[in-house]
């Protein structure tokens, strides 16, 4: 007979209790759009100079998020894909309070805004001042003279004052939307991620979809992209932002959407920009993610690294401003549930302590899944590539088999076990509550040269809730 490739080839098994191996480092890749940079080229940041990542990349979201990464995950490393945008960003007209005359904009923009002009001193073009907000009017630029033109470099726009008499206090609004991936560019950039040689935890799509249908068909593309890598010994999962839609719409989208190797962060928060210094709004992805990088692959999103207290997410200002609307993406879970529920990893508001919190690290896995929480997966992907790596080393080794039985030697098996056992421990040991390595010692490997292993761990707990009772007595009962 002729005999196979040596090759050594495993299933993660859904569905049975204690089957929840873990994840590998806190290195990741992202994925997005920015100004600067070669599309389909990887560039590498680590630690927390910030200055490079503009240097190689400009500006534009994975900018942002690769500087949000850098300084909230401590660090960690981040492999950054530059995508093709065949979405180009845009500008909506400019909406003009007063009596001023008008202002127009010309360019693309790099990222997303909500412009404000607001002339500071009355007057001809040329003597008239003023003062631009990127933020809808939260942070502001030094006062400027008007000109017929004046380029806001890093929003890739320029402002066009027409000629006249300003007026003190008028303003101008406009709304700049980001260059963008489709789902096509999405589909290639996860391609070459999994084809590089690069090794990492997770992927995170930098980029905000512009409905509830858009991040569901993101999803799905994750979904079938993590599984390819998976197959191809990449043992990586997926973090990607919701819609700036209602949370109502982003459940019933995703009702039935099963997606266990990808997490989706919904919601929106206002947020104080690493890079600018300016307040945001911002997709929750963009902070779920570094939390991921920074805590141990068996430390709930909730907590510090060292799982010893609740700890905060750093950077947000408020979740939902006064005033805004369900439909703007704006979420609490605290104050109305719903995201949850439904399998999103979403923040909220605790009474007692100050900050917000992630709720819980969901994947969008199906209510029978083992990997419900993202610390699950971290623990089976790193478990998976620790043993895959381990089993190579005995490929083509010779196996010395029971000449009473043909099957293979007893304590040939035994030692094939514990090795494998030692190798999971040392690795995932910490993470873990058991492990157990069994091979089939009934294979008869002349007629078929394959070891079958089975490979079971006992996964962490969590406690999500907490049940007690207070009462007033008359007395104590005596210690015991």
């Amino acid at each position: 007979m002729a005999y196979p490739i040596p090759s050594s080839t495993g299933t993660l098994r859904d569905g049975g209790l204690g089957v929840l191996p873990e994840d590998t480092t806190q290195t990741s890749w992202k994925i997005g759009v920015s100004s600067a940079g070669t599309a389909g080229q990887v560039y590498t940041f680590r630690g927390t100079d910030t200055q490079s990542v503009v240097s190689s990349l400009g500006y534009g979201p994975l900018v942002d998020a690769i500087v949000a990464h850098l300084l909230k995950s401590g660090g960690k490393t981040v492999y950054a894909y530059k995508a093709t945008a065949s979405t180009a960003g845009s500008s909506s007209a400019v909406t003009k309070t007063g009596t001023s005359p008008n202002m127009t904009l010309t360019g693309t923009p790099i990222n997303y805004a909500d412009g404000k002009v607001v002339i500071v001193a009355g007057g001809t073009l040329g003597t008239a001042t003023f003062r631009y907000s990127l933020d809808g009017g939260d942070t502001y630029s030094d006062t400027i003279a008007t000109a017929a033109t004046y380029a806001i470099a890093e929003q890739g726009i320029t402002l066009n004052f027409a000629a006249g008499s300003y007026v003190a206090g008028d303003y101008y609004t406009w709304v700049d939307t980001a260059p963008a991936m489709t789902n096509a560019n999405l589909s290639d950039g996860l391609d070459d991620i999994i084809e590089s040689p690069l090794e990492a935890a997770f992927v995170h799509v930098v980029g905000t979809p512009v409905d509830a249908s858009a991040a569901a068909t993101m999803t799905a593309t994750c979904q079938t992209k993590m599984e390819a890598a998976i197959a191809a010994k990449k043992y990586m999962f997926a973090v990607h932002g919701g819609a700036p839609v209602a949370a109502s719409s982003m459940i019933t989208t995703y009702a039935s959407v099963d997606a266990k190797f990808v997490v989706v962060a919904a919601g929106f928060c206002e947020y104080i920009d690493d890079r600018t210094g300016r307040i945001v709004k911002a997709p929750i992805d963009r902070l779920i993610a570094p939390r991921i990088a920074r805590n141990p692959i068996s430390v709930d999103l909730q907590r510090d690294v060292a799982d010893s207290v609740l700890d905060p997410l750093a950077g947000i200002r408020q979740l939902v401003p006064t005033g805004a609307l369900a439909s703007t993406g704006y979420h609490d879970e605290a104050a109305t549930p719903g995201l949850n529920a439904a399998r999103f990893c979403s923040l909220y508001s605790i009474t007692g302590k100050s900050g917000y919190y992630v709720v819980n690290g969901h994947t969008m896995a199906a209510s029978t899944s083992d990997f419900g929480l993202v610390q699950f997966v971290r623990v089976a992907l790193r478990a998976a590539q620790v043993f895959y790596l381990w089993s190579l080393d005995n490929l083509s080794q010779r196996i010395r088999k029971d000449p009473t039985t043909g099957y293979i030697l007893p304590s040939v098996a035994q030692a094939l076990e514990d090795d494998a056992t030692a190798a999971l421990r040392a690795a995932v040991g910490q993470h873990v509550d058991g492990v157990s390595v069994v091979i089939n010692r009934a294979d008869n490997l002349s007629a078929d040269p394959t070891l079958r292993y089975k490979i079971r761990l006992v996964g962490p707990a969590y406690a999500k809730t907490v049940e007690w009772e207070l009462g007033l007595v008359d007395a104590l009962p005596e210690a015991a």
